[in-house]
């Protein structure tokens, strides 16, 4: 080689370049293998944050420093997000960092001025190199190097740093990003709405997510819906319209909310407000469907709930006195109720939902007459009154009647007027107006002082009854001038300090006349406003009297009261103690069959049924007095008569003619046999008492009423369809005159003074106006009386109503009785003991027996088997149910069962058509088997009752 200076100085700088071009590729792997290292720590994580730490470990390595600082710009201060070092995690450096858009290096950073980092862990920290960056998702972020000892980093490490702030960046951003998705699933983890998605790349859209709430609102697991199509949760007909309407949605990939029903796992129907949108990338095809399920049946239920509350309120509106009409904002008829509309509809103008109120006021005044221009107008004001809310005001309609009218806005800009008629409160005005005018004439003293209680009126009444001539002899007076001392030293101790406190006082005292006689009167005393007196007085004398009488009826009719309660006291306990009987004449006489004709038992035997005889009998007086209640049933008037005739023969004495004449055939009718003797016996003791002392005649006769009716009742009225009997009581006396005759029926009224009450015709009347009977009467001066009483019959007796109890003969034994072989009876008492007996002795006549003491349990009994049962026995009064309901119940369910009557008390039963025999308690085996056997044997023969 040529070895002159030239070739010497080329062949240096060949060897410079050659070292320069190493040096660069040597720096170029460097800055490609950290890029490499830095990206792979990035990729190579679990996760994006773990990758980012990694990141910057590989940067803290390369660049041998103490740390590594990742910061970003938030909310106007750029603070460390990032650090190798957790102590400087949050920090807040200086914005000076950002300040210049470039990688910037100072061998001792506590010579730069913005430099303070205080006492953190970056005091002792002195070189620093730092490259600003451009974060993805916007703003500005600094990846920092620093290290503990002055001038550490080279310009090498200066552009490097640059390059890694891209790579730091872009970590960054897939920290963001997989943050935002976390936070996302986190949420749609956590709704409460259900959140679904399906492949919408699929024709079948199969799910391929759904969140918790989506499966506790459907009931379903995960697996058991993944995969599938949710049409299976639909329950709506394939037909119905926002069946087809989110079909056509889904078909087409777009968006739409839609409330349908959905059904659970568990088959419960519930509302599901259903929301679709497709999720597309770019402008391809959706590649997914979402759809958020909300469960609106409380919504749903709500609105039906709201809708049921409006129809209920429209209907008391409808319903109301008043007239209601409601207007929205832009002035059109929400609601008028039927009252409004009848106030204010005319001919061809109907208050119509959604019509303007100003066009129909209009036409109304312009129907009325008047001109179109005035009438718009006047419907303009019309309505603006309304929405100001207009003060109260009446308005008479061309009708006549008076309307109050009172509008108030609502509070959604709306207007509600409610109208009243108050025509009848403008013809009140106008009656006390006249009333006011009257009170000159009034019958009742009115008197009114001033506060000093001193008289500044007092009508003519008032003054009357004071012995007062003219107004001025009174004004001026003192009111305690109308009283002895002792009566108003009583008024002012009792009465002032009443009417001081609750303004007004009632009560009776005596005042004194001007000639000094007393005036009993009843005084009602009111305060006006300013302090004075109204005091409006009766004169009691008249009312005292009656009084004292009444007080004296009062007593007869306590007296009566307390012989009626003793009768229904004895009537219960007999009623009880009957029932025992019942079973110790049920048991003894099983007993007397069980033992032998010789055995000595038999004796006793005998004894204990004869006292229970006798017992019965006493029971049967003591029923007989305790039944008051009036309780209606088939009857003979002819018994009724006969047996009131016995009463009134013992009355008359042989001063009177007493005849009766009753028919041989009997006479039905529906009644309280009670009721029918009161009637006769209170026109009978009329009628003796009327009849002269000397030749009296009194007659008694009952009859069927034939021919024409009568047409001058006094009481009541006659059906054409209806037949009566004619009860009537007949004497001689001296007849009624015409001003009595009138009066005879009053309560209270009597002709007889002290000896009578006055109450037996005006009983009588009662009596037959409950029955829907009526009364004539017929009289004349010196022609004597005839009452007649038409008293409704009914229908003939029917067979199975026969009464049979202990009096009918009775065996010794049951061998000639009918056998109830193959017979199932039902016994119903509520009496179990009493039961138990009936059942014992059926049961050895052959009868298989079944007892009950509910007859809810004997009704059920026989609904659940009605060909199972040959007879059902009954007791009368039972809880709940009577003997009568029962057996009534029992026929409508099988019509031809027999039903027998064993009762305590088998006088007065309603009805007796329904039982094919009555019993009375105790009954003895040999009545009771007979009985039972006879309703059997005539089973079907009497058809439907």
């Amino acid at each position: 080689m040529d070895s002159t200076p030239d070739n010497e100085e080329r062949l240096r700088e060949a060897l410079l370049e050659l070292n320069t071009l190493r040096e660069r590729e040597a720096r170029a792997l460097r800055d490609t293998n950290v890029l490499l290292n830095g990206l792979a720590a990035i990729t190579r994580a679990d996760s994006p944050e773990a990758g980012l730490r990694a990141f910057l470990d590989v940067m803290k390595t390369e660049f041998s420093c103490d740390m590594v600082l990742l910061a970003r710009q938030d909310d106007d201060a750029l603070r460390v997000a990032h650090a190798t070092d957790p102590r400087a995690q949050g920090l807040v450096l200086p914005d000076a960092i950002l300040a210049k858009p470039r990688v910037r290096r100072f061998s001792d950073v506590e010579r730069v001025p913005w430099w303070q980092p205080g006492e953190t862990v970056l005091a002792t920290m002195t070189s620093y190199l730092g490259a600003p960056m451009t974060l993805q998702e916007g703003g500005l972020g600094a990846v920092i190097c620093l290290a503990a000892v002055p001038d550490h980093f080279s310009g090498v490490d200066h552009a490097l740093l640059s390059r890694l702030a891209t790579l730091a960046s872009q970590a960054l951003a897939n920290l963001a990003f997989a943050e935002r998705n976390a936070l996302l699933a986190a949420v749609i983890e956590g709704m409460s709405a259900g959140v679904s998605i399906a492949d919408a790349t699929d024709p079948e859209l199969p799910l391929i997510y759904v969140n918790p709430a989506f499966l506790e609102m459907t009931g379903y697991e995960s697996d058991e819906v993944l995969g599938s199509n949710c049409r299976f949760l639909n329950a709506e007909p394939k037909t119905s319209a926002v069946r087809v309407a989110l079909r056509e949605t889904v078909a087409s990939r777009t968006a739409g909310t839609f409330d349908l029903r959905n059904v659970r796992k568990d088959g419960q129907e519930f509302w599901n407000r259903l929301t679709l949108f497709p999720i597309a990338e770019g402008d391809g095809p959706p590649r997914l469907m979402v759809a958020t399920q909300v469960d609106v049946t409380a919504e749903r239920e709500a609105e039906t709930e709201r809708d049921a509350a409006r129809k209920r309120l429209i209907e008391a509106l409808s319903s109301t006195a008043e007239g209601f009409l409601l207007l929205d904002h832009y002035g059109d008829v929400v609601f008028a109720n039927p009252m409004f509309r009848s106030f204010y509809e005319l001919p061809g103008i109907a208050w119509d939902d959604g019509l303007r109120f100003a066009d129909l006021w209009r036409r109304r005044l312009e129907f009325l007459g008047d001109d179109p221009e005035d009438a718009l107008a006047a419907a303009r004001e019309r309505q603006n009154q309304m929405f100001a809310g207009s003060r109260d005001r009446e308005e008479t309609l061309p009708d006549g009647r008076v309307l109050m009218l009172s509008a108030y806005p609502t509070g959604d800009g709306g207007a509600v007027v409610i109208a009243s008629d108050i025509t009848r409160l403008k013809v009140a005005e106008r009656v006390l107006a006249q009333r006011a005018v009257a009170m000159d004439t009034a019958k009742d003293g009115i008197a009114v002082t001033d506060s000093d209680g001193r008289f500044v009126f007092m009508n003519p009444s008032h003054r009357e009854m004071f012995g007062f001539e003219g107004e001025i002899d009174v004004l001026g007076r003192h009111w305690a001038e109308l009283y002895d001392e002792d009566q108003f030293e009583a008024i002012e101790s009792r009465g002032i300090p009443a009417l001081m406190r609750y303004g007004v006082w009632r009560g009776t005292t005596v005042g004194r006349h001007r000639d000094g006689h007393p005036v009993p009167q009843e005084i009602s005393l009111t305060i006006t406003e300013d302090g004075g007196i109204v005091c409006v007085t009766r004169d009691i004398t008249d009312r005292l009297r009656g009084e004292a009488e009444r007080e004296r009826l009062t007593e007869n009719l306590q007296s009566a009261q307390r012989q009626e309660a003793i009768g229904q006291l004895a009537a219960g306990v007999a009623h009880d103690f009957n029932n025992v009987l019942a079973a110790i004449n049920g048991a003894t006489s099983l007993l007397q069959l069980e033992l032998p004709p010789e055995d000595k038992g038999q004796v006793h035997a005998r004894r204990i049924l004869d006292a229970s005889q006798r017992a019965s009998d006493l029971v049967r007086r003591l029923l007989d007095l305790g039944a008051r209640k009036r309780e209606a049933g088939i009857i003979d008037l002819c018994d009724a008569v006969r047996e009131a005739t016995d009463f009134v023969r013992s009355g008359v004495g042989a001063r009177i003619e007493f005849t009766v004449d009753v028919p041989e055939t009997p006479v039905l009718a529906e009644a309280d046999p009670t009721d029918a003797m009161q009637v006769l016996l209170n026109l009978a003791i009329n009628a003796r008492d009327a009849c002269p002392q000397v030749g009296g005649r009194l007659r008694l006769a009952l009859a069927v009423a034939e021919g024409e009716r009568p047409d001058d009742l006094m009481v009541g009225v006659l059906d054409p369809e209806v037949r009566y009997a004619v009860m009537s009581v007949t004497d001689n006396g001296s007849g009624i005159p015409d001003d009595v005759l009138a009066r005879i029926f009053d309560p209270y009224f009597s002709t007889k003074g002290a000896d009578g009450t006055g109450l037996g015709l005006a009983v009588v009347a009662t009596i037959m106006q409950a029955v829907h009977g009526a009364i004539r009467v017929e009289t004349g001066p010196g022609a004597g009386t005839t009452f007649e009483i038409y008293w409704p019959l009914t229908a003939t007796r029917g067979e199975g109503d026969t009464e049979a109890g202990v009096d009918e003969p009775v065996q010794n034994a049951l061998d000639d009785l009918p056998s109830l072989d193959g017979c199932t009876v039902l016994v119903c008492d509520d009496e179990e003991m009493v039961g138990q007996v009936i059942a014992e002795m059926l049961e050895r006549a052959g009868a298989e027996v079944a007892t009950c003491v509910d007859p809810e349990d004997a009704l059920e009994a026989i609904e659940e088997d009605p060909e199972a049962w040959t007879l059902l026995l009954t007791d009368f009064n039972m809880p709940g149910m009577s003997g009568l309901d029962l057996a009534r119940k029992a026929k409508a369910v099988v019509p031809t069962l027999p039903v027998i009557l064993l009762s305590a008390f088998t006088k007065n039963i309603p009805d007796k058509r329904q039982f094919e025999a009555i019993l009375n308690k105790p009954a003895n085996p040999q009545v009771l088997i007979s009985a039972v056997g006879k309703a059997i044997s005539g089973r079907g023969t009497q058809g439907d009752p």
